[in-house]
Order: C-alpha cells, then sequence, then structure tokens
C-alpha cells in the first residue's frame, strides 16, 4: 500500500548477532532517524567510539545525501527481529523450528495517512514473511 501511495526510500544501519542463549537478534535504524542524530559531544576529538568525531562525519554525510529521485524519504524507522529455537536441531545450530518476533516503529513520511502507513507495513511484513517461508521450502525442496 506505501508503494502505491509512492515509493519509500529508507537508509538504515543494521547489526545482528546470536546470543549465548542461542538466539539470534537483529536490528536497524534508518539513517533519518532522531536517533541517530549526532549530539554536540560526539563532534569533538574525544576518545568516545564515535573515533574521534571521524564515524560521526561520516554518519553525517550519509544522512545529508539525497533521496533517490522519486522516492520519498523515510522520517524514522527502527526495526529488529528475534529468532529463538525451540528444538534440539535448531538449538544444534542445525535446520530445525524456530520461534521469530519482528517489531518495526515508522515515521514514513511523504504525507501518507497514519492509517494507510500501518496497513501498509502490517501488508508488508505479512508478505516478507510468507515469501521467506515459500523460498525456505523452495530451497529445501530443491536440495532433496
Amino acid at each position: 500500500l506505501l508503494g502505491l501511495i509512492s515509493a519509500r526510500e529508507v537508509d538504515s544501519i543494521c547489526m545482528q548477532r546470536q546470543l549465548p542463549d542461542g538466539r539470534w537478534i537483529a536490528g536497524g535504524f534508518g539513517l533519518q532517524s532522531p536517533r541517530l542524530a549526532p549530539r554536540a559531544s560526539d563532534t569533538g576529538g574525544g576518545s568516545g567510539s564515535s573515533g574521534g568525531g571521524g564515524g560521526v562525519v561520516s554518519l553525517q554525510a550519509l544522512r545529508e545525501a539525497p533521496t533517490t529521485v522519486g522516492m520519498v524519504q523515510a522520517l524514522d524507522f527502527a526495526s529488529g527481529y528475534i529468532f529463538e529455537p525451540v528444538d534440539a536441531a535448531a538449538k544444534a545450530g542445525g535446520r530445525g523450528r524456530c520461534r521469530s518476533w519482528y517489531f518495526l516503529s515508522t515515521e514514513a513520511g511523504g504525507g501518507v495517512p497514519r492509517w494507510a502507513g500501518e496497513k501498509g507495513t502490517s501488508t508488508a511484513i505479512s508478505n516478507f514473511w510468507i515469501a521467506a517461508l515459500k523460498e525456505l521450502k523452495r530451497k529445501r525442496h530443491s536440495e532433496q
């Protein structure tokens, strides 16, 4: 639904890792998210994780890049997922059953009404998981 109103561009920074209990987690923030806005303390030459400001400068350059022609830039975006292995095979790192959770918080931008954004987002997430399951089944079938 969002794509019918106007195409969206969401640039993000993502990470994923496996926790000691075997769960996989991932998350991402949109580059335009106010959660990533530089703070005054990030611009100095201190010894913080920004490497003396270099990382912050690079992040700021990405944030200020122009939106692709024909696209609307999302204003805010945070998402992530958790995969939790639930059977012995999955817990051992093999094929098995996993429980999954997905979360998304977004401000679509471009004057999209809230109801349309919420409907489009929930539809897109459902369609993604349906397509992922179909692809997994297709790959498993082709390996046999």
